[in-house]
């Protein structure tokens, strides 16, 4: 991650201020920009006294996390609901990645139905969804769950790559609920396609069995010790099968690998 632009939505909560703390050394070290975006209520009829409770909870906010000195970083506001501002705010500044801070415990936050799931949806830029203190300082293994039916633009994968070259990190491209011997020869075509793309960086390709995807895919990352999970939306059918199944709680509560997706 070098001279990128990341944008952090932050709700002055505990939790959320250490997702930032552990994200900051990586901000320093490639000498990327954050922008830290904050979605405000009204809470009082005054205006004037909502935007002075706004800016004095920043305040607080950056006071109680002295790292912030040490890096680029901006701060932006406005009224509205959350995940409309953060949209809006990553489209406007065209950024290279949002990082989406998530409990991800059962009963305080639920990911799939918040905040963070509409985000994920909607999303045309890279997310990456992490629980407290969860970025990693090191990943081994980027496990990439793929099916073929469609070819990927190489601008997806560009987050990817990042990371990967970052982490010095390998690759697994998953395919799950199909064996090799089951794909038909335009998929075959677009996993060599993958495979050209991925030429500069370590990588490997694997097929994974499960009765549902989000639990072949958890149980084949957990297995081969994946440092974090990558998904394509929308062109895919794994996003949908993912927030439509209840092993999804597994792989976004229980194992708490970071989880990016890949718009």
């Amino acid at each position: 991650m070098k001279d990128l632009t990341i944008l952090f939505p932050t709700d002055f909560s505990e939790y959320g201020r250490q997702t930032l703390e552990a994200l900051l050394p990586t901000i320093k070290e490639g000498g990327n920009h954050l922008i830290l975006v904050h979605a405000a209520r009204h809470t009082r009829v005054d205006a004037q006294s909502d935007k002075a409770l706004v800016e004095d909870a920043f305040a607080d906010f950056v006071k109680n996390t002295p790292a912030l000195a040490q890096v680029s970083y901006e701060k932006r506001w406005h009224f509205g609901i959350s995940s409309d501002v953060v949209l809006q705010e990553a489209d406007r500044v065209d950024v290279d990645l949002v990082v989406m801070p998530t409990r991800g415990a059962p009963g305080i936050e639920r990911l799939w139905g918040s905040k963070t799931d509409s985000v994920v949806k909607r999303s045309i830029t890279p997310v990456l969804v992490l629980h407290e203190a969860a970025f990693p300082s090191q990943v081994e293994r980027i496990a990439l769950a793929v099916d073929y039916e469609q070819p990927i633009e190489s601008l997806r994968l560009f987050m990817l790559k990042t990371l990967s070259r970052f982490f010095e990190a390998e690759v697994d491209v998953v395919n799950v609920q199909r064996r090799e011997s089951e794909l038909t020869r335009p998929e075959k075509r677009h996993q060599k396609m993958l495979r050209q793309e991925l030429r500069d960086i370590p990588h490997r390709f694997s097929q994974a069995q499960g009765e549902e995807v989000s639990e072949g895919l958890t149980e084949h990352a957990e297995k081969e010790n994946a440092g974090m999970v990558a998904v394509l939306p929308r062109t895919f059918g794994f996003m949908e099968k993912l927030f439509s199944e209840r092993v999804s709680q597994r792989l976004v509560y229980n194992s708490k690998l970071p989880l990016l997706i890949l718009a």
